[in-house]
């Protein structure tokens, strides 16, 4: 499944059980796992995505924004307002 919504948020979702999703968008190829997804602005600020490298690594969950990035269950806060945002869900 692929979503883009007004405002230039792009959603691509793999709902298979078993078998990898390679679809071309925007002229970049994705590959994501079964049940992978992956969500991302047109700007570059946001990514989100769960799956693997391209079926040779683990499984992670993955989260980049302006304030901080999210790798796996470590959290990087980039600046001072993303340290508030984390503390303020801890």
């Amino acid at each position: 499944i692929y979503v883009r919504y007004t405002g230039g948020v792009h959603v691509l979702v793999n709902g298979h059980a078993s078998e990898r999703l390679r679809a071309a968008v925007g002229g970049v190829t994705h590959d994501l796992p079964p049940r992978g997804y992956r969500a991302w602005t047109e700007d570059g600020l946001v990514l989100v995505e769960s799956g693997d490298a391209n079926g040779t690594g683990p499984r992670r969950d993955f989260a980049k924004g302006p304030d901080y990035i999210f790798d796996g269950g470590e959290s990087t806060c980039l600046n001072d307002r993303g340290r508030d945002r984390l503390r303020s869900i801890r």
